[in-house]
């Protein structure tokens, strides 16, 4: 395999460490660290997959953007989730959502419990307690990508 290949991946994996620290700090995702990883995974994409996988992956993550416009609509989910979420969709595709949801829902478990014995970063709101939710989405990502770069080696 080309080195040109793990670039991508590499650039990936340090973003999104970034955006997990960011939110934990700030509860916010900043919308240039959004437009890059954007970037990164659309580069990672062309890079490393066949067109048929491109086309399954933007479909993908422009049909999950839809449901979570819902979610947010609703006020069940904060707006730079969404953008994170959808960049991620684009970049894991349907052969790893599942996988991904259910990392989520883990890791998003794990910091609700740290969350109440203060183990965790969280504020009040009007609705009960708000949580960074980019560090669920960011380390199952993550664990996304290193999978599919050790597959591809």
């Amino acid at each position: 395999m080309r080195w040109v290949a793990f670039a991508p991946p590499g650039a990936l994996l340090l973003l999104l460490l970034f955006v997990l620290i960011y939110d934990l700090k700030h509860f916010k995702i900043r919308n240039n660290a959004v437009t890059a990883l954007f970037v990164i995974a659309a580069i990672d994409l062309l890079v490393n997959d066949p067109v048929h996988t491109q086309i399954a992956h933007a479909l993908f993550a422009l049909v999950m953007s839809g449901l979570l416009l819902l979610f947010y609509l609703r006020g069940g989910i904060g707006g730079g989730d969404i953008k994170l979420l959808s960049v991620s969709f684009l970049s894991i595709g349907p052969e790893n959502a599942l996988l991904f949801c259910l990392m989520q829902m883990a890791f998003t478990l794990v910091f609700w419990l740290a969350a109440r014995f203060d183990g965790f970063p969280s504020r009040p709101t009007s609705n009960g307690t708000a949580l960074p939710f980019a560090p669920a989405i960011a380390s199952s990502w993550a664990i996304i990508v290193i999978m599919r770069v050790v597959g591809q080696s």
